[in-house]
């Protein structure tokens, strides 16, 4: 059950708050998960492959309904970059860029644009974009809105060095402006220096949680045993 304020409480502690979150499906579940996103925290959310990470961040978008649980939000907006781009694959880079912003009623991104790469490509149709520059136009979509709750699943899985930089000075930025991040990875060693907090999945369930500002090389060695 999703619990959304009437009005937005800027003066709330946390900008989501996840109670228990559980969903099975057939051997896969996720088991009373819960979980506390602040304002200007960047999350990395790590775990084994089929450890639920991704059904987590599709439940905190809105796109996945739990079995139980609640969420209470007191953000503006969420914006989900993932495996798949959301993007209309006939329609070219620019035109799913200019009709998303005009639901946002934002003007086109233009030094987003520029500063990802995309200028070359904004009048090819986005199903004929390499896995790497579809990565880098959901990027653009998620880090120019409004939303407040950004998550990222392997945003840097098709990312070069260059292009992995650009994401964490850009995430770090934007979590300035009362927005928080949770990121599902495996690149660890890439995304760990600009992490406020680390949370482990181990088949459904956090094993581990480093809290906001605290020493996350405990969780990081349960990261590591789970890994063994």
């Amino acid at each position: 059950m999703d619990k959304n304020s009437s009005a937005l409480n800027t003066e709330g502690t946390f900008l989501i708050r996840a109670d228990r979150l559980s969903l099975r499906r057939g051997s896969f579940a996720l088991s009373e998960v819960s979980l506390i996103g602040e304002p200007h925290e960047i999350i990395l959310l790590l775990g084994q492959n089929g450890a639920g990470k991704s059904s987590l961040l599709r439940i905190l978008a809105g796109l996945l309904e739990p079995q139980s649980g609640t969420i209470i939000r007191h953000h503006r907006g969420t914006s989900l970059v993932s495996h798949d781009s959301m993007m209309y694959g006939g329609l070219t880079t620019k035109q799913n860029l200019e009709l998303l912003c005009s639901l946002n009623g934002q003007a086109l991104p233009q030094e987003s644009i520029s500063k990802w790469g995309l200028s070359e490509h904004l009048h090819t149709r986005t199903s004929l974009l390499s896995r790497g520059l579809t990565t880098r136009l959901s990027l653009v979509r998620a880090l120019t809105s409004q939303a407040q709750l950004l998550l990222f699943d392997e945003p840097t899985s098709n990312l070069d060095d260059s292009s992995t930089n650009l994401f964490i000075d850009t995430v770090s930025a934007k979590v300035t402006e009362r927005c928080v991040a949770i990121i599902a990875t495996h690149d660890v060693s890439r995304l760990l220096p600009v992490a406020s907090r680390v949370l482990v999945l181990g088949r459904g369930t956090i094993v581990a949680d480093s809290g906001s500002g605290g020493d996350i090389s405990e969780a990081l060695d349960i990261y590591h045993r789970l890994n063994r």
